[in-house]
């Protein structure tokens, strides 16, 4: 996946709109805000021919003209035996308090 760089242009609930800068993104690529790499953002669209649509899956507050730092990957879930049990969240983090 691409890594882009885009600015917040809008923010309607968890709907953040933001102009990319560089590669276009794919839908399910993962940004993170500037500074705040546990601050996630889903894309789940590309409007015209440079705005991101992600999806705040944080519960920071998002403002006009900060920038969003693709991760270069999308949301990727651990698999196998290890984690049968385990409670995960939508990013494949433990949040069970158990061993990563």
């Amino acid at each position: 996946m691409n890594r882009t760089q885009a600015t917040v242009r809008s923010v309607h609930g968890l709907v953040v709109r933001a102009q990319f800068e560089g590669g276009q993104p794919t839908t399910g690529q993962i940004f993170t805000l500037e500074g705040q790499d546990t601050t996630k953002f889903q894309t789940i669209g590309i409007e015209g021919s440079d705005t991101l649509i992600t999806l705040n899956l944080s519960d920071i507050n998002v403002k006009q003209g900060q920038k969003l730092i693709s991760t270069g990957k999308g949301i990727e879930l651990p698999v196998g035996t290890n984690v049968l049990g385990r409670v995960f969240n939508c990013f494949g983090e433990t949040i069970d308090n158990g061993p990563a």
